[in-house]
Formats: C-alpha cells, sequence, structure tokens
C-alpha cells in the first residue's frame, strides 16, 4: 500500500532528527514533558484522479505537529525543528522509500499554557503519488 509506505517512511526521515524525541502517527494521548519535543503525522486526506493510462494519480495532504516544552524551548528553536522536518522530507536523488513528488504548502505556530507552557507547529506538506487502479 503506497500510502502507508509513505507514511512510514516520513516516520523514519522523522525519529533521524537529532532532538526529536518521539514520532508518533495519529496518537490521541496527551503528551507528557518527557517525551517533548515530538512530531506527529496525519494524511489527513488524499485527493485522487484517474489518469488516462488507468492509474490513479494521489494528493495526499500531511500535517506534522511538532511539539515542545515552551519552557525549554525558545519560538526560534521551534523554527529550527520546523527547518529539520522541512529539511528531511526534501527530494534526494538516491531516495527509494519516498518516491514522490512533494511539496510544502503551509505552516502554523501556537502557544498554550494549560499546567505547562507548550509551544507548537503545524507543517502541510502534499505528496502526490501514482498507484493502480482502486489501489492507495
Amino acid at each position: 500500500m503506497r500510502r502507508q509506505d509513505i507514511i512510514d517512511a516520513i516516520k523514519t526521515r522523522l525519529s533521524a532528527i537529532d532532538g526529536i524525541n518521539n514520532v508518533y502517527e495519529w496518537t490521541a494521548i496527551n503528551l507528557n514533558r518527557e517525551e517533548l519535543p515530538a512530531v506527529i503525522i496525519r494524511d489527513v486526506a488524499d485527493n485522487a484522479n484517474n489518469d488516462t493510462s488507468g492509474s490513479t494519480i494521489h494528493n495526499l495532504n500531511i500535517e506534522i505537529d511538532i511539539v515542545v516544552s515552551a519552557g525549554d524551548t525558545s519560538m526560534q528553536d521551534l523554527r529550527v525543528f520546523m527547518l529539520k522536518v522541512l529539511k528531511s522530507l526534501e527530494e534526494k536523488d538516491d531516495e527509494e522509500d519516498i518516491v514522490c513528488y512533494r511539496e510544502f504548502s503551509g505552516d502554523e505556530m501556537i502557544s498554550a499554557q494549560d499546567t505547562n507552557f507548550y509551544a507548537g507547529a503545524r507543517l502541510k506538506v502534499l505528496f502526490k503519488y501514482a498507484a493502480e487502479k482502486w489501489e492507495m
């Protein structure tokens, strides 16, 4: 399944970033301070169209959340993490794991205080790939 292969490849690449403690896929748990900085990956939408060759062209929208403890990490540090995440997804000449076109489509940054002070960023990336008809 191409879609899951892409998610797995993203998780592998993000896990290799220095300073990222955990990488999750669609987690619904509350993160503890010890688990931060963490990254959460969500494949939120897939717009598919059939082409004339019988393949299906997918436009897979991925959201990548970066969560940090703002007491330990400045907003400038958060921007550095954002850059590291984007660079890890950059196309490489020798890649075999994510073989598809991709583009960065935006980001959002937030900070919030509950019992702890957290900050985060959401990066939005589009992955475009072809699959056999009726496959993801």
